[in-house]
């Protein structure tokens, strides 16, 4: 629109250029040129629209050519009468190559005096718009240039009717983008935490949602470090020793008329504990030993029962000896009786 009003502006300050002849002149003036649209856009077909004024005493014919950049675009035949009234024509003209160009006007006449003066070329800045959602209205003054309703100025992409926003920069719009923040979180993750998938950082702490412990926390956001191990327990010292002798342990004693068994007294060592400890205690073989019998007063009867008693331990303890005395007493015998019989 400011191209229009620019070339609307330019054409009334540009004076018009008239063809002399003696007494007369005519002309195009650049302030009755105008288009239509009067924003041209690329393969939208224009209309030029200009006018032809003339006092002279005579005929006039010729032609208004226009170009572009230089290039013939199109051009009108004209013709008129000595004396007439201005004479408003129009051409028209598909415009190609969208950007800024410009735009020109040319007089040619035919049969004019030779003195007739021709006027200089007409320039005029021209720019050509693209209209991305052929609305015919031209991207530079269309709020919505892919006619997605998501207006220019809040559209990342705003000549792809498909796409609008990209929140990262990715390059992939965020209808289509899984994580539309790029912080590592899928943006359905993020809907169950609560943070913002539009947001790298939904508390503002500095730290990414993912890596954060508390991203909905802008005051921490680690998790504190675990409690120190406990130190390992001291190693229980031995249990006490005590010196027991092994007759507290053990004490029997084995008495009959002529013997006692005894243990002998040896000093052990043995654990003490809370708990009963059941160990095996190898004892010595007891030691059988001899006393003698000590009575203040005996009778014949007691010494003989200790006398035959004895007599009868000896035999006992080696019997080899009464076998002798048997055998002797049977040899004894047999020679008394044979002796008998002579």
């Amino acid at each position: 629109m400011k191209w229009g009003i620019f070339l609307i502006v330019f054409l009334l300050l540009v004076p018009a250029v008239p063809i002399r002849a003696a007494g007369c002149q005519f002309d195009v003036s650049p302030s009755s040129i105008s288009l239509n649209p009067p924003e041209p856009i690329i393969d939208v077909p224009e209309r030029i629209y200009f006018t032809i004024n003339h006092n002279c005493p005579f005929d006039v014919e010729g032609s208004v050519q226009f170009f572009v950049d230089g290039t013939p675009i199109t051009f009108k035949a004209f013709s008129v009468k000595q004396n007439g009234k201005p004479d408003e024509m129009w051409t028209s003209w598909t415009p190609h190559g969208a950007g800024d160009h410009t735009f020109s006007v040319r007089i040619a006449s035919e049969g004019a005096p030779a003195d007739l003066e021709k006027p200089p070329e007409i320039k005029l800045p021209l720019f050509i718009d693209l209209d991305t959602d052929h609305d015919l209205v031209g991207n530079r003054i269309d709020l919505d240039d892919d006619n997605d309703q998501v207006l220019d100025t809040q559209d990342q992409f705003p000549l792809d009717p498909t796409r609008s926003k990209d929140t990262d920069g990715d390059g992939i719009e965020d209808t289509v983008d899984s994580d539309d923040d790029n912080d590592g979180l899928y943006d359905v993750e993020e809907v169950k935490l609560g943070t913002d998938p539009l947001k790298r950082d939904t508390d503002g702490d500095g730290v990414g949602d993912k890596e954060d412990a508390y991203p909905l926390d802008p005051k921490r956001s680690k998790v504190p470090p675990p409690p120190a191990p406990a130190p390992a327990p001291r190693p229980t010292p031995p249990p006490a020793i005590s010196h027991v002798s092994k007759s507290q342990i053990v004490s029997k004693i084995v008495s009959n008329q002529t013997k006692v068994i005894e243990i002998p007294a040896e000093i052990i060592p043995v654990p003490v504990v809370d708990q009963p400890v059941f160990e095996t205690i190898t004892i010595p073989e007891p030691t059988i030993v001899q006393k003698e019998k000590v009575s203040m007063s005996e009778s014949p009867a007691s010494s003989s029962s200790s006398w035959i008693s004895a007599i009868l331990k000896t035999f006992m303890e080696n019997r080899w000896l009464l076998g002798v005395i048997v055998v002797g007493l049977g040899a004894a015998g047999g020679f008394f009786w044979l002796s008998k019989r002579e």
